[in-house]
């Protein structure tokens, strides 16, 4: 009877810890789609981004002094690495109560969406229409991998059913490898979008290193030069005169 209890234990909490990994993988995905989203529109600031800038912005100063003294110059780094840490632990949760409640887990995302959403569109570097559509992009590709996890995740067998062993085996096989796609597209999205950033704040600095010739306007280049002086011609030279020689 105790081996019984502790075996549903056992699953259950193999059942709750894939939901968690769901939750977790989702919510970096939002992450790199952000950071790719970023990305191609030139460099605009991510949604983990303005969320720092938002915070860094109403926090105390006495506490801004402190990230500064213990992370030096890399205090916004930190807090962006922070942020990211905090959104997976987030959806890590939401994703266990998505096996109870989708509608729950999926306000939760959409609530973070939100949140991080209204911070990007009053950034100074990007625009309302971008902060909307960065958040809608970002939260939507969560939220799918979220309810396709939920699907997938797979329920133990009870012990002698066969069918529904070899149930249990392919349902265990597509969730690890739609595990793996969705880990793998997290990390490109994310790598390849704060490339393109970096690469973008590198070009905005070569332009600013540019210095142009003064431009003339239109009438300084149609006025006429001063008038050259007339050419002087040389004096006609003397004819010469004939002489006669007399004999």
């Amino acid at each position: 009877m105790a081996e019984e209890g502790a075996g549903r234990f056992s699953r259950m909490l193999s059942y709750w810890g894939r939901g968690g990994l769901a939750g977790l993988l989702a919510a970096l995905l939002a992450v790199g789609v952000s950071e790719l989203y970023a990305g191609i529109f030139g460099g605009l600031p991510s949604l983990l981004v303005s969320m720092s800038g938002r915070i860094v912005d109403l926090s105390p100063r006495a506490m801004e002094e402190f990230a500064i003294s213990v992370f030096g110059t890399s205090d916004k780094l930190a807090l962006v690495i922070f942020l990211v840490v905090l959104s997976g632990i987030f959806g890590a949760v939401l994703g266990a109560v998505a096996l109870r409640s989708r509608p729950i887990a999926v306000a939760g995302f959409a609530a973070f969406g939100i949140l991080s959403g209204l911070s990007n569109a009053f950034d100074a570097q990007s625009t309302p229409a971008h902060g909307v559509a960065m958040a809608a992009v970002s939260t939507g590709a969560a939220i799918v991998a979220l309810l396709w996890f939920t699907r997938a995740n797979p329920v133990a067998a009870i012990a002698g059913d066969a069918a529904a062993a070899v149930q249990f085996q392919r349902q265990r096989r597509v969730f690890l490898g739609s595990g793996a796609v969705v880990a793998l597209a997290a990390v490109v999205t994310g790598v390849l979008g704060r490339n393109l950033i970096e690469g973008a704040k590198v070009a905005v600095a070569s332009r600013g290193d540019i210095v142009l010739p003064p431009v003339r306007s239109r009438a300084a280049a149609a006025a006429p030069g001063p008038a050259a002086p007339p050419a002087q011609t040389p004096p006609p030279k003397p004819a010469p005169v004939a002489t006669a020689c007399l004999l």
